[in-house]
């Protein structure tokens, strides 16, 4: 419906919500190339880290409506500012194919066993 209104800007909420792993991939690459072809801006709120810095060009990260940190994904993707933001320990490694940043969450010694 949102593409339909043909506006200048896209203000999806979360629109990758119950879609499969495939159709994450498809329905951003589908913003991907209207933003590149239509010169639309799109600000999205996205909480699947990999995804965002996947396609996004700024990550902004925010807690109760304040803005914590706001920049490049490599910047925004570090294991400091995720877990500033998050409380998340994470590793962050280089995609192997684009650079870009890609996070794998681990559990610290004191969250217990496993699942």
């Amino acid at each position: 419906m949102i593409l339909a209104q043909d506006t200048p800007v896209l203000l999806p909420d979360e629109p990758t919500t119950f879609l499969d792993l495939v159709a994450h991939w498809d329905l951003m690459a589908l913003l991907s190339h209207i933003r590149a072809e239509d010169g639309r801006s799109i600000v999205m709120v996205l909480h699947e880290l990999n995804l965002a810095a996947a396609f996004a060009d700024t990550i902004v990260m925010m807690e109760s409506g304040q803005v914590l940190h706001s920049g490049a994904p490599v910047d925004m993707l570090s294991p400091d500012r995720l877990r500033d933001a998050f409380d998340l320990n994470a590793r962050v490694i280089a995609h192997p194919d684009t650079g870009r940043p890609v996070c794998l969450p681990h559990r610290d010694a004191r969250q217990g066993a496993s699942l």
